[in-house]
C-alpha cells in the first residue's frame, strides 16, 4: 500500500517503491492438506469480528517511511446500516512512547496480531471482491491490498489504492519479491470513484493476476513473479505521505472509506 511499510524504531520495510525489512521468524505453515475457506464479510453486526479482523498491523498503528499522519484506531473503524466505515478524523493521537500523531484514522487486517502470530484469514489463489466507496480530498490514501501470510513485506499485491486528490484514477500494483525491481502498475482513470459504490476484484491464478473494476478488466501480470504463497487482506485509509501529499484547507474531516462487503472465494473454493 502506498510507498512503504515502516516497523517500529528506524528499521523499515518499504512496500510500494523499496522495501528493507527487519528479520522475521515466521511461525509455522499451515497443514497445506487442509483447503483454504472462503470469506464472505457483509459487516452486518453493529460490531467488527475480531476473530477475522485486526484493526492495526502487526508491527505498528502506522507507516511513518511513508510520512504518514494518522495512527490507527479501533474508535475509528464504524460498523453501520451493513458497511464498515474507516474514518479519518484531525483528532491527534498521542502514543505510548510518546509521539503525537495529528489524525487518527481506521483500518482492517485479517493478518496476524503480533510479529510471530498467524493470520486471522489467508488464502492462496482464488478471487477477492470488494465494493468500495473512497473518500475526495487531498491527502486522503484509500487501498485495499494483501501481504504474505508467513513471511516479509515482499511480494505485495495492491487491488486498489485511490489518492484522494485524484478520485478519477485506481491503482492496481504488483511489488514483486525482488527488492531491486520496480513495480508493476497500473492507473486506470475514469468516473469518479468517490461519486458512489464501485466493485473491485483480483483474480489470482497461478503464474496470473487479472485485475477488474466494475467488472472491467484493466489490469494483468502474469509469469514468475505472481505470489505463490498464502496472502491475507487489508484495507485502510491512511492521511498523509510523501505519494498523496498532505492535508490542506480544503481536505474535509471527518473522511471515510467505507466497504459493503469483502469476499474471497479461493481457487476450488
Amino acid at each position: 500500500m502506498g510507498v512503504g511499510l515502516a516497523l517500529l524504531g528506524a528499521v523499515v520495510m518499504v512496500i510500494t517503491i523499496g522495501l528493507v525489512t527487519r528479520p522475521y521468524s515466521p511461525p509455522a505453515e499451515p497443514n497445506s492438506d487442509q483447503p483454504d475457506q472462503a470469506l464472505h464479510e457483509s459487516f452486518e453486526s453493529t460490531s467488527l469480528d475480531t476473530g477475522l479482523w485486526n484493526t492495526c498491523y502487526w508491527w505498528e498503528c502506522t507507516i511513518p517511511s511513508n510520512e504518514e499522519l494518522q495512527w490507527y484506531e479501533p474508535s475509528q473503524v464504524r460498523l453501520m446500516d451493513g458497511q464498515v466505515h474507516l474514518v479519518a478524523e484531525a483528532l491527534p493521537v498521542k502514543t505510548v512512547d510518546g509521539q503525537t500523531f495529528p489524525y487518527r484514522s481506521g483500518m482492517i487486517s485479517s493478518g496476524p496480531a503480533e510479529r510471530d502470530g498467524r493470520p486471522k484469514f489467508a488464502f492462496t489463489y482464488g478471487t477477492v471482491e470488494a465494493r468500495v466507496r473512497v473518500p475526495a480530498g487531498r491527502g486522503l490514501w484509500s487501498a485495499l491490498w494483501m501481504l504474505p501470510a508467513f513471511g516479509d513485506s515482499r511480494p505485495e499485491v495492491d487491488i486498489l489504492e485511490v489518492l484522494g486528490h485524484d478520485t478519477r484514477t485506481s491503482y492496481q500494483s504488483l511489488h514483486r519479491t525482488d527488492r531491486d525491481s520496480e513495480p508493476l502498475q497500473h492507473a486506470e482513470r475514469g468516473s469518479d470513484l468517490a461519486d458512489g459504490w464501485h466493485v473491485y476484484r483480483l483474480e489470482w491464478l497461478p503464474g496470473s493476476l487479472r485485475w477488474y473494476v466494475d467488472d472491467r478488466l484493466v489490469f494483468t501480470v502474469e509469469g514468475e513473479d505472481v505470489p505463490d504463497e498464502p496472502m491475507y487482506i487489508m484495507a485502510n485509509l491512511a492521511v498523509g505521505g510523501s505519494w498523496p501529499g498532505f492535508p490542506n484547507n480544503t481536505t474535509r474531516f471527518p473522511a471515510s472509506m467505507s466497504i459493503d462487503y469483502i469476499e474471497v472465494w479461493p481457487r476450488g473454493g
